[in-house]
């Protein structure tokens, strides 16, 4: 989502939300380490809402269904077990911050909480404002968000429905900005209001706040609570504009968007999600990524932040220069000023001094007055005056501005060399990323590739051999019809319904491979062990074979099912142990899960886990595994035994 909300938004939202007051929470879920959703049944529609909040500053209302995971997290755990059915109380914004508070009332009080900020949070407190589970740690030199300390917000915004005029004068005194940076900043307006609420103004945007007249501050104040008003009576129409590729959502139409295009909606929080579901399908951006784009505009605020120094920097030695060169015209004023205070009225004194034409402002309530002076070039430049003080300490405090301004400015060129430094060293580790990530498709490439016996259960012994087995009737058939040859054993176990083995006399390409009476012994076990003996056996009986002993052709009175075959002569048996291992092994540069006796997987395979009949299901250890091995929970579990099992033990233990 493009758009951050503003504290004016999280107000629009908040009141769209008042309808669910008196709904019942009905689950929580938590879809990414970011995202939280909590269902609601809307008292009065009867029907489940999602609240969807984004703790970088991402919220709304929506009937939309989620995927949701099968596993909850321990947050959405915790928050289900202390409000899953408890009703909501009330639904507010914190004074005027990017804070969203709904008051669940169970066997006690509790407070969802939501930060809508960068790098904010979400979290449950108890009814003292104890932080019970919040989605995230995080620690500031003033603030912790952790469980089991009490929850401290973040430095409040000024509010601008609450602020006084005097309050509002200061602060437009005090700023250093221009207009529209005071609102946007100052005033908590957002960029967006702020610059909406300039353009209803007849003063420019640009105008320095500290240049403003007493006038022009209250003029400006006035204009603030109209242009607050309909907030206050809740007359949104909540609009999205389409300006060129961004879409912004806004509570009413601004004149600043009139020449764009206006799409009327049915509330505030459509808009959002309209706006998410559009930029998230259009991109996915790596974390990587963006970082970096957070840090390139690091580095566009640091330069715009350097241009203001100088601008700042020479207008304040100027207007030094300029109390210099009208030396003798300031001295006599400030004279004349502090002499007449004695002797006049402070009416007296502001009507023949608001009468003289190099003042253009002189209230008898401040000491500063502003004159209009020209510099050496004739240009008329606004001059702030303390008539407390002479004109050599006017014209210094001027210069030590600007000396300030310059220190100032030697600190943002500083941090701007090591903005530029991270930038590099991401873009570094961009390139590296890259090339991993080439590494890894052709990897994955590579892993892809099948081969002729991959259609079969398949395992290579600790000495190189091809063992083959069957995964159901069919395959068992083809796998004897074309693959048992005479110098091959044949291998089953001693229970119906198991797989017919192989014990190839070839290795994985197809070149000759004499075998040892271990592989023997591992063709038996493979046998067993994807037999039903797994489910009911430690140990296991398993016998082989030659092929000249295996035939399909029934004897009079004898039947053969499918996948069956009738054993004639003697059986060689053998003692299996319930053991399988499952691990990584490169075939012709392509990496696959193999799986087979201990003893053949520990000779192939790095990284490895030997697993015994248990009482996990395979979903649950084929996650374990895949966990383990950096694969996937499918790919695992084409190769478990047929039952629960457990692991024993692993190539790290």
């Amino acid at each position: 989502m493009n758009q951050q909300l503003a504290a004016l938004d999280i107000y629009t939202i908040v009141f769209e939300l008042q309808d669910l007051i008196g709904s019942y929470i009905d689950k929580i879920y938590q879809l990414s380490n970011d995202v939280v959703i909590i269902r609601v049944n809307n008292r009065e529609s009867k029907q489940k809402e999602i609240l969807y909040a984004n703790r970088n500053g991402v919220f709304f209302r929506t009937n939309q269904s989620f995927e949701t995971p099968m596993k909850p997290t321990t947050f959405a755990m915790t928050l289900r077990k202390h409000i899953t059915n408890g009703r909501i109380t009330s639904i507010e914004q914190h004074e005027f911050d990017r804070i969203i508070k709904i008051k669940i009332q169970k066997r006690e009080t509790y407070t969802l909480l939501f930060e809508l900020i960068p790098n904010g949070n979400s979290m449950l407190l108890n009814q003292d404002g104890r932080i019970l589970m919040p989605l995230k740690h995080q620690h500031w030199s003033q603030r912790s968000i952790r469980t089991n300390i009490m929850y401290q917000p973040p430095p409040s915004q000024v509010n601008p429905f609450t602020i006084s005029f005097k309050d509002f004068d200061s602060l437009l005194k005090e700023s250093d900005a221009d207009l529209v940076r005071t609102c946007a900043v100052k005033l908590s307006l957002g960029g967006r209001y702020a610059e909406e609420f300039c353009n209803h103004l007849s003063i420019p945007k640009e105008t320095l706040a500290e240049d403003l007249s007493v006038e022009q501050r209250k003029q400006i104040y006035t204009q603030l609570q109209q242009f607050l008003q309909p907030f206050k009576e809740h007359k949104f129409s909540p609009t999205l504009v389409i300006d060129n590729d961004k879409k912004i959502i806004i509570p009413f139409p601004f004149t600043i968007y009139k020449n764009k295009e206006n799409k009327a909606l049915s509330s505030f929080s459509e808009g959002i999600k309209k706006n998410l579901d559009v930029n998230t399908q259009q991109i996915k951006i790596s974390p990587l990524e963006k970082k970096k784009e957070k840090i390139i505009r690091q580095k566009k605020q640091q330069e715009r932040a350097i241009k203001d120094f100088d601008k700042k920097i020479h207008d304040k030695k100027h207007q030094g220069d300029i109390i210099y060169l009208h030396y003798q015209t300031i001295e006599q004023l400030i004279s004349q000023i502090q002499k007449n205070r004695k002797l006049l009225t402070k009416k007296e004194l502001e009507t023949i001094l608001n009468q003289k034409e190099i003042v253009k402002e002189y209230s008898p309530d401040s000491p500063l007055l502003t004159l209009l002076l020209p510099d050496e070039h004739k240009n008329i430049t606004p001059i702030k005056i303390d008539y407390r003080k002479s004109v050599a300490e006017n014209a210094e405090l001027s210069y030590k501005k600007s000396k300030k301004l310059a220190r100032k400015k030697q600190g943002a060129i500083n941090a701007l060399e090591k903005t530029k430094q991270k930038i590099s060293s991401l873009e570094k580790q961009e390139e590296n990323h890259i090339q991993q990530q080439l590494k890894q498709n052709q990897n994955k490439q590579k892993s892809q590739k099948q081969f002729w016996f991959e259609k079969y259960r398949w395992c290579i012994s600790s000495n190189g051999n091809l063992i083959l087995g069957g995964k159901d009737a069919k395959t068992n058939d083809q796998l004897i019809k074309k693959h048992l040859e005479k110098e091959d054993r044949y291998a089953h176990a001693d229970i119906h319904g198991a797989p017919s083995c192989i014990l190839k006399n070839k290795d994985v390409e197809g070149k000759p491979k004499d075998f040892s009476e271990e592989a023997v012994q591992e063709a038996c076990t493979f046998s067993a062990c994807y037999s039903r003996s797994w489910k009911q056996f430690a140990e296991a009986q398993a016998y082989w074979v030659l092929p000249n002993q295996v035939s399909k052709t029934p004897q009079s009175g004898e039947f053969v099912p499918k996948g069956a075959f009738i054993i004639r002569g003697k059986r060689n048996y053998c003692t299996c142990k319930m053991q399988i291992g499952i691990g990584i092994i490169n075939i012709e540069e392509a990496k696959k899960i193999m799986g087979g006796p201990p003893s053949a997987i520990k000779k192939w395979c790095e990284h490895y886990v030997i697993i015994e009949p248990g009482t996990k299901k395979s979903s649950s250890i084929a996650k374990e595994i895949s966990d383990f091995l950096n694969s996937t929970p499918t790919l695992i579990q084409k190769v478990l035994p047929p039952g629960e099992s457990r692991i024993i033990s692993t190539s790290k233990t």
